[in-house]
């Protein structure tokens, strides 16, 4: 299986691998953060007619629990957008709290 440059950031942030209940709990909370900052960024980067096209697939694998894989393979530069949001974060994590 081929890693992914998202799935290489997932990795290198440490959301594959949550240590405790509490770290899966944070982790659950970034992510989603970040996954609806870059839906939201996503969307505003559209025309209304794909807009519309795009809340209408969001909708509908919103519940699927391959969402994540599902709308990156649907939309490649979702993908992108996702992986530069966590390379973000894990600067400014890295920034406020060294390892």
């Amino acid at each position: 299986m081929d890693t992914t440059p998202l799935q290489t950031s997932i990795d290198s942030f440490g959301l594959s691998n949550p240590r405790s209940l509490e770290d899966v709990l944070f982790l659950e909370e970034i992510g989603t953060i970040l996954l609806e900052s870059v839906l939201l960024q996503y969307m505003l980067s559209l025309e209304s007619v794909a807009r519309a096209e795009f809340e209408a697939w969001v909708e509908a694998h919103a519940s699927a629990p391959d969402f994540l894989q599902k709308i990156c393979t649907s939309y490649p530069t979702l993908e992108l957008l996702l992986t530069q949001e966590i390379e973000a974060a894990k600067a400014e994590v890295s920034r406020i709290v060294p390892v």
